[in-house]
């Protein structure tokens, strides 16, 4: 089974070979985007703004402006943030985790295209990844094509053509919309801080509402919820809202239990698990 999907970038250029290790540049008039390719890794993007050339690589890397962002993150151990991808494989586990298996590039008779295959580590499942610089032209395409080599289903439930990080600013986005009789209407918006969501039946769901895009639950709620409903024991319960994601940051020297020299951060609740008071290194920051 293969999926494409297809997404246009307004640029103007060409597509250089590789530059150090596995440096991919794609260049404008104006713009430069920094791609990142290792086998083994995940596909990063590196940078994306004024025009740089090849000998400004390595400055952009010791000036600490790189992205370090990945192309194309999938829903799976790490969930932080938008994902571009999510699926559920036949045995119902939803991680992708998908490693740089080859990177191509080669001329066409209108361009050229970096093509990069993707691979997850455990399942039959690629992601081809590509762009491409049109000769004489300001567009650079970018799109994916979506394989599953096994013999069952696997579902999607989001998947994009392309992801593109950008630096906070005066950015704008410039799309097109329409209907029979007013094609093409263009439009134009700034692009604001963070994610938009739409908040439906106490779900944060995605504008497409094609995936989720949190929870809005608070913690009292969750741990009320695992007492409640789940039958897990009240320090247990506890356990897993404090001492273990503070093992898993590797802050538990100073959090996640009390205990003589970590930070006074406490919170009281009620025999509902209603919080009263919170406390935060000694100091009292909400009373109930």
């Amino acid at each position: 089974m293969k999926t494409k999907s297809y997404l246009l970038l307004t640029a103007l250029g060409f597509l250089s070979s590789s530059l150090f290790a596995q440096d991919y540049l794609v260049s404008t008039p104006n713009t430069s985007l920094l791609i990142k390719a290792t086998p083994g890794e995940t596909v990063k993007i590196q940078y994306y703004g004024s025009k740089i050339e090849n000998s400004d690589i390595q400055g952009i890397y010791d000036a600490g402006m790189v992205f370090n962002a990945d192309s194309y993150p999938a829903f799976g151990l790490q969930t932080m943030g938008e994902k571009a991808i999510a699926a559920t494989q036949p045995d119902g586990n939803m991680s992708l985790d998908l490693k740089i298996e080859q990177v191509k590039q080669y001329p066409t008779k209108d361009g050229e295209v970096t093509e990069i295959l993707l691979k997850d580590k455990v399942y039959p499942f690629e992601i081809k990844q590509y762009y491409k610089a049109y000769q004489g032209t300001d567009i650079i395409s970018t799109w994916i094509e979506i394989m599953n080599n096994g013999k069952k289903s696997v579902t999607l439930y989001r998947f994009v053509s392309a992801y593109l990080p950008v630096q906070r600013g005066d950015n704008w986005l410039t799309h097109f919309h329409g209907h029979w009789g007013a094609e093409n209407m263009l439009e134009e918006e700034k692009l604001t801080n963070g994610q938009k969501v739409i908040i439906e039946d106490g779900v944060a769901k995605m504008p497409d509402r094609s995936a989720f895009a949190g929870s809005v639950a608070t913690t009292d709620r969750l741990v009320r919820t695992m007492i409640q409903v789940a039958d897990v024991p009240l320090t247990d319960a506890v356990r897993m809202m404090t001492l273990t994601p503070a093992r898993i940051l590797h802050i538990d020297s100073s959090k996640g239990s009390l205990e003589i020299g970590k930070d006074a951060d406490i919170v009281i609740f009620d025999n509902q698990i209603h919080v009263i008071n919170t406390i935060s290194e000694g100091h009292v920051i909400y009373s109930k």
